[in-house]
């Protein structure tokens, strides 16, 4: 069946707003899980059960941050303070 310009026009119109709607609800469920997601792991009893190697191995990454060549000391000083206040 053949549409006259103007349908298919309401068609496609239509076609796309539902892509839109899905989107939007694709987001919104995104969004949830994330806030979920940060909210858990604000409480550190909370990491610290998902991991319970987690604090060790931010104490690996910063030293071995202090390792690296091509910065300053006061660099390298400043990332390792900063990755040992993820713990």
């Amino acid at each position: 069946m053949i549409l006259d310009p103007e349908d298919e026009a309401f068609n496609e119109i239509e076609q796309r707003a539902k892509q839109r709607k899905e989107a939007v609800r694709k987001s919104l469920s995104l969004e949830d899980a994330r806030q979920q997601i940060q909210a858990m792991t604000q409480d550190r009893s909370t990491l610290l059960a998902i991991n319970p190697y987690r604090d060790h191995v931010i104490e690996e990454v910063a030293q071995a941050i202090l390792k690296m060549e091509g910065f300053g000391q006061d660099t390298l000083n400043s990332f390792a303070i900063y990755i040992r206040g993820l713990k």
